[in-house]
């Protein structure tokens, strides 16, 4: 795989899952002039994972960090660029109270035609080629024989558009961007206080370009 390094140590790299081959021209024809509800399930925690050698030298932490305002980030980024685009008549942002589905569907009030349901997405290790997965927000790291290898802060959300009106889901979508960055975590996977400040401003970073290529990928944009 061609690698293409920014600065000194930074390498930003997207991996895309999920449903690769949603129909943008069907997506476009349900979507145009309506009027769209962004909610999210997006939590605040960080997965914290350091890979060794095996298994028995893997360490996992999660963490919440609500103070880093991450799963706020993401709303509003998705939220302006669905306004900015201009395809839609209305775009609102509702906060569920509930992880429930059919709840979110129900709150995403009367007069909407369409919701976006961001929530924590899965996917596998981008790099490394390990059994791990990232999950939403967090941070993965790899160790091999002793020596520490560069972390990857991480951003792995799903988004699923639904049809208010039949309940039905017209597409799905899971994007996973990372940063290269040099090691974060210490021993018992914990973020060392020299390294709080870059990760908060790579998953900041990493919320927008999320928000980009899922919108991308609905042909949203």
């Amino acid at each position: 795989m061609r690698r293409r390094f920014f600065g000194s140590f930074l390498l930003v790299a997207l991996l895309l899952g999920g449903c690769a081959s949603i129909d943008t021209a069907a997506v476009k024809s349900r979507t145009d002039n309506k009027k769209l509800v962004v909610a999210s399930t997006v939590d605040s925690k960080l997965t914290l994972l350091w890979v060794g050698t095996t298994v028995f030298n893997n360490e996992q932490q999660v963490v919440d960090k609500p103070e880093l305002g991450l799963p706020a980030s993401l709303t509003q980024h998705v939220a302006k660029k669905l306004q900015a685009s201009g395809r839609l008549a209305n775009v609102a942002v509702s906060a569920p109270r509930t992880g429930d589905r059919s709840e979110i569907i129900k709150a995403a009030g009367p007069g909407a035609d369409l919701a976006l349901l961001l929530s924590n997405g899965v996917a596998p290790d981008p790099l490394y080629q390990t059994t791990q997965v990232m999950q939403g927000f967090g941070v993965f790291q790899r160790s091999a024989l002793g020596m520490t290898l560069n972390s990857l802060p991480h951003a792995a959300i799903k988004a699923e558009l639904i049809d208010l009106r039949s309940g039905e889901t017209i597409a799905t979508y899971t994007t996973s961007s990372f940063e290269l960055q040099k090691k974060s975590l210490g021993s018992g996977a914990v973020i060392d206080a020299d390294k709080v400040d870059m990760v908060q401003q790579s998953l900041t970073r990493l919320t927008d370009q999320a928000s980009s290529e899922l919108l991308k990928a609905f042909g949203l944009l």
